[in-house]
Formats: structure tokens, C-alpha cells, sequence
């Protein structure tokens, strides 16, 4: 069975129901926004299918939990092996985390701020192998770049207060020539308690399924805290289809980790040259 990547598939649970379908590639834009509101309008006509389709090579399933903006909840996105390899590879070169200036040229450590450590793996076949999967499932014909890959741990305390990932607007379009268009923040490994990661903008689903993957115990006014959960992945696009601006929604936090080790990995891809 051929691996089938978002232009191709978008497998969602929205409001505890999975839609399937499909569409052609002649009539996919290279736009990734254009896509999602071509499938918007094809799911419109396709009858409603309660049954889960699990994408063969490398297994992930999809669940859609927010279209405006997208955000899509992604199991299995990298498997057991995969995730102990990037760890390895990242081991012996963890430095503190920085935040970074509006324009993206000056980093600064303040642990009060984002208290983690982070390291890019080798690109070896196995992050070769990653980021491949990675800008297959996007589907870019002509893709913007993927920053090199960060491993992220988050020992006792650790966190990343609310932010955004993407840079502002202004020094994006002028000093920058581009943004970082979506993200996946994939959790390598998860012996912790807490550490979840927070969406205060989102509102949370009304299906009690979504507890598998989401903190239910929250208080509605929390917003949306994804369970670390080894293997799964969180993505979504940060930008307005309208304006190119940072989508106002999806600010998150990683929430501290009260127990035990957390480590992630984020992999983010720009805007292509020509959007």
C-alpha cells in the first residue's frame, strides 16, 4: 500500500467522528491553505465514515482536532526505535535552551522564561528518514525548508511559558524573508508526570474519546493541554492563510514537568520562497 501524505489523506476526529477521503493530485494546489480548503469542501460532500483508517508505512494515524486553525493529532508518528536513536544522538550534546530575539539573530538563556536543554541530532538515515516523513505528510510539491531538528528534554521543572513559534510579522516579511509556516512537536519519550503541552486558545472537544490524548480533568477555561505520550505528535500551522501573520490561537506552553524526564522533538518548516 503506497504511504499517503495530507494531500492525498486528511483522517480526522472532529467531534468524536473520522472522515476519510481522498482527492486527486491534479487537483491539489501547491498551497498548502488551498488544499485544506479544497478537502473542506470535498468532506462537505462525502457521507460521514465512524471507522478509524490506519495509514500503512510508517503507521501513523491522523485525527483532525481543529481546522481553524489546523491542528492535527498525529499517533505513532515516529516508532519506539526511532525515538531511542534520536535521544541517543542528541545525549552527549544537550546545552540550555535559548529564546530568541524578534529577529531571530540573538539567543538568551532565561531559565525563568524555558528551563529545557536541546541538541540537533546528526543527519544521519534515521533523521533523514524523520524529516522525510515529516515534509511527505505536509505533501509540499515545492516545499519551504525544514530548520535541522531539535531534541528537547525537560527534567524536573522544566517548561516553556506561553509563546508562539513563529517570529513577528513585521521582521518575518522585512529581515527574514519568511516564517516558520507549521510545526511538530513529537514526544520521544514521556516517564514524567506533567509536562503536557498547553493551547490556552483552543477549546477543548466535547467527545470523551479525545481523553486518551488530552487532559480531561482540566478546567474548560484552561484551554487544551495535549498528554505527552510517547511516539505521538502534535501539528499544526501557525500562520493565517489572510495575512501571513502568526495565527492568534495557538499560543502554548510546555507545562512543568513534576516528575521524571520529558524529551520532544520539534520539527518546524518555513514558508516557501514564493508564498
Amino acid at each position: 500500500m503506497k504511504v499517503l501524505g495530507l494531500p492525498h489523506l486528511l483522517l480526522g476526529v472532529l467531534i468524536g467522528i473520522s472522515i476519510p477521503f481522498f482527492l486527486h493530485e491534479s487537483q491539489i494546489l501547491h498551497h498548502a491553505y488551498h488544499r485544506i480548503a479544497q478537502l473542506v469542501e470535498k468532506w462537505k460532500q462525502i457521507p460521514l465514515n465512524p471507522s478509524v483508517l490506519q495509514v500503512a508505512q510508517p503507521g501513523y494515524t491522523i485525527h483532525l482536532f481543529s481546522l481553524d486553525p489546523l491542528v492535527i493529532y498525529v499517533e505513532g508518528f515516529v516508532n519506539g526505535d526511532e525515538a531511542q536513536h534520536l535521544i541517543s544522538l542528541a545525549d552527549e550534546n544537550f546545552q540550555p535552551s535559548e529564546i530568541w530575539s524578534n529577529n531571530g539573530t540573538v539567543g538568551t538563556i532565561a531559565p525563568h522564561i524555558r528551563d529545557s536543554q536541546w541538541a540537533s541530532p546528526t543527519r544521519d538515515a534515521v533523521v533523514r528518514r524523520v524529516e522525510k516523513r515529516a515534509a511527505e505528510f505536509q505533501g509540499y510539491g515545492r516545499a519551504g525548508f525544514l530548520e535541522p531538528l531539535k531534541v528537547l528534554k525537560y527534567e524536573l521543572g522544566g517548561h516553556y511559558n506561553h509563546h508562539y513559534d513563529t517570529f513577528p510579522h513585521r521582521e518575518a516579511r522585512i529581515s527574514m524573508e519568511g516564517n516558520r509556516f507549521s510545526t511538530f512537536f513529537v514526544y520521544l519519550q514521556a516517564n514524567c508526570t506533567g509536562g503536557g503541552t498547553n493551547f490556552p486558545r483552543l477549546s477543548p472537544p466535547k467527545d470523551d474519546r479525545w481523553c486518551q490524548f488530552i487532559d480531561c480533568d482540566e478546567p474548560y477555561e484552561a484551554g487544551v493541554t495535549f498528554r505527552p505520550i510517547p511516539g505521538n505528535a502534535i501539528y499544526w500551522h501557525n500562520l493565517r492563510s489572510s495575512d501571513r501573520s502568526p495565527h492568534p490561537d495557538l499560543l502554548h506552553s510546555g507545562l512543568p514537568v513534576t516528575s521524571g524526564v520529558k524529551v520532544g522533538l520539534n520539527i518546524w518548516t518555513w514558508t516557501p520562497e514564493d508564498w
